[in-house]
């Protein structure tokens, strides 16, 4: 028996005196339909680093105008599309220097530097044809477009398709890390911009010691590269040991003087 008049057996309440009926079914929950969380995009890869007779190989494999781009990629460690813009106007000789920014463009996120020209760049662009207005050219104008010419030299030197020309820029960040290098210099050669450091200075690159471990430690890699090339025996210093990394911060000194080693001018 209930204890109150109203509460009936199946624990109901009838406030009407009425007998109660059956128990209404219960519906099911309108849960919205499941949609699985987007996961966070993967950041793609922007090129294979690839070792030394890597490049080697692809260098003798390339057209000569994409030789030319290939090169100067590694010699500087800039973005593909700054090479290919790259003018004569833009090349310094008196003071070894690459104004990777021509004046007209406003610089952007993706920051095209003053770099020092190491003496293996500065001899092959002194014997570069001067074919136009542009440092890379193809039979007479300015490279606007470079994938086939990239596919081939690939092809040729039996490389994964996931090589591009960010590779080079991948290969000396290792490289200048493995040298030793400090991170303010590899930073300013790469363009990417560091907290304190006044590395934009207008006037920084005309310093005599301005990227000179950096320009150091490309001018070894260059020098590693060319020893395995067939198209670039022309640049090998005589003498040159380019095997294994020293450290260019324990001879500072000759990183410095880096001006004397680039011949004649």
């Amino acid at each position: 028996m209930a204890d109150d008049e109203n509460e009936l057996p199946n624990g109901r309440v009838d406030f009407h005196g009425k007998p109660p009926g059956p128990l209404p079914k219960e519906k099911p929950l309108d849960w919205p339909a499941f949609t699985p969380a987007a996961s966070a995009p993967r950041r793609r890869s922007s090129g294979w680093f690839c070792h030394r007779p890597t490049h080697a190989a692809w260098l003798d494999k390339s057209a000569p105008h994409f030789h030319a781009l290939l090169l100067i990629c590694l010699a500087t460690g800039s973005r593909p599309e700054a090479v290919k813009q790259l003018q004569w106007t833009q090349v310094d000789f008196d003071d070894d220097l690459l104004h990777l920014n021509p004046e007209e463009r406003e610089q952007t996120s993706k920051r095209r530097p003053v770099v020092k020209m190491p003496p293996s760049l500065i001899a092959y662009l002194r014997q570069l044809p001067r074919e136009s207005d542009f440092v890379v050219s193809f039979r007479g104008k300015p490279v606007d477009r470079y994938y086939t010419a990239l596919g081939e030299s690939r092809r040729r030197a039996g490389l994964d398709g996931r090589v591009n020309l960010y590779s080079p820029r991948h290969t000396v960040a290792r490289w200048l890390r493995k040298e030793r290098v400090p991170f303010e210099e590899v930073a300013g050669q790469l363009g990417h911009r560091v907290a304190g450091f006044a590395i934009t200075e207008i006037y920084a690159a005309y310093s005599p010691d301005y990227q000179a471990l950096a320009t150091a430690g490309i001018e070894r890699l260059l020098q590693a590269i060319a020893v395995h090339s067939q198209s670039c025996q022309f640049l090998v210093q005589r003498g040159a040991r380019p095997a294994g990394h020293v450290g260019v911060c324990a001879s500072r000194l000759d990183a410095i003087g880096l001006h004397e080693a680039s011949g004649p001018r």
